[in-house]
């Protein structure tokens, strides 16, 4: 995840975070709004009551993501793009990461072949 992810999600999050904190938001911070939205999306489709359902509601991860397009793969680890990144310093001084360059696109975990989930 970075800052200048191009997607409207990210934008909202960014914006929204800044307003509220005074800064910019951490990997930390847009992982955890991933998991909030990703929990909401699964509570409007299924109760917490029925676990298989909830689950599976869990896995299709039908939510806007601030990293853009969001799957899980069998392993339950995301498949996503992966990027180049350099500090820079902007222009009210404050260092953050820049994406220079997308090192792997939909990206699955070496391990998930692996796997027996």
């Amino acid at each position: 995840w970075s800052k200048d992810l191009d997607n409207e999600a990210n934008k909202k999050f960014v914006e929204a975070f800044k307003a509220e904190y005074k800064r910019l938001p951490s990997i930390y911070a847009a992982q955890s709004w991933d998991t909030a939205n990703l929990i909401l999306a699964a509570l409007s489709k299924a109760s917490v009551k029925d676990k298989d359902a909830f689950r599976a509601a869990l896995k299709a991860a039908d939510f806007q993501s601030v990293r853009g397009k969001f799957v899980f793969n069998n392993n339950n680890h995301p498949i996503q793009n992966i990027y180049v990144r350099e500090v820079v310093k902007e222009a009210d001084g404050v260092l953050t990461n820049k994406i220079i360059a997308t090192a792997f696109e939909d990206h699955k975990d070496a391990y998930a072949d692996k796997c027996s989930m």
